[in-house]
């Protein structure tokens, strides 16, 4: 009987908490590929004081790129990330979506508290 009443309220509550934690994409600030904000002016995150940043993107379809004195043409058909290293203890991420196709956006939240000591994390 218990699990009747326990199993809906838990897939509830990770629905929300899954939610909660990606971020959202706002194409209309994303006109080139590239990154918006540039990381250099996303603000520090500071001990015991909550942090909450989205970095978006939009990711090249094709280009050309010289290789040894050879020019090769390329098309790009999805870009993802895996994983990220080096935060401070605290700090999670999430990203939106899985997968970017070629020409397409999405975006990377950062957020949580640390405690950590001040410093400088390299990702």
């Amino acid at each position: 009987m218990f699990m009747k009443k326990f199993y809906p309220f838990f897939m509830y509550l990770l629905a929300v908490l899954t939610t909660s934690a990606q971020c959202t994409i706002d194409s209309s600030n994303i006109p080139v590929p590239g990154v918006y904000p540039q990381p250099s002016n996303l603000p520090h995150i500071q001990q015991s004081t909550f942090y909450d940043q989205t970095i978006q993107g939009r990711v090249k379809s094709e280009g050309d790129t010289l290789i040894l004195g050879a020019t090769f043409h390329y098309t790009v058909e999805f870009m993802r990330v895996d994983s990220i290293t080096g935060l401070p203890p605290g700090i999670s991420w999430a990203k939106s979506p899985n997968a970017i196709p070629g020409g397409g956006v999405g975006c990377l939240r950062f957020y949580g508290t640390t405690n950590a000591a001040a410093g400088t994390y390299p990702l």
